[in-house]
């Protein structure tokens, strides 16, 4: 995968199995905030599982990542990345 031209605080890459190419992405906002759900197939239906959230601090140091599980609404993890 090539490195994008333009960086953003995050870059998500996705492997699929059967796809030749994988998909990757960053936001369009400067600031690298970005929101990741992941769906899973529960009894035949899509569920929103789980939700991922990025948001870079005031002064742009560090990146905050909080992990959700969407159906009890709590945060089980939350990781600060420097910059």
């Amino acid at each position: 995968m090539n490195t994008p031209r333009n960086l953003r605080n995050v870059w998500i890459e996705l492997d699929c199995e059967g796809y030749s190419e994988p998909v990757a992405r960053g936001p369009r906002r400067k600031d690298g905030q970005s929101t990741i759900c992941v769906k899973v197939r529960k009894n035949g239906e899509s569920v929103w599982k789980y939700t991922v959230q990025f948001y870079p601090d005031l002064d742009n140091n560090v990146l905050l990542a909080y992990f959700w599980d969407k159906e009890t609404g709590t945060c089980f993890r939350k990781d600060t990345i420097p910059l």
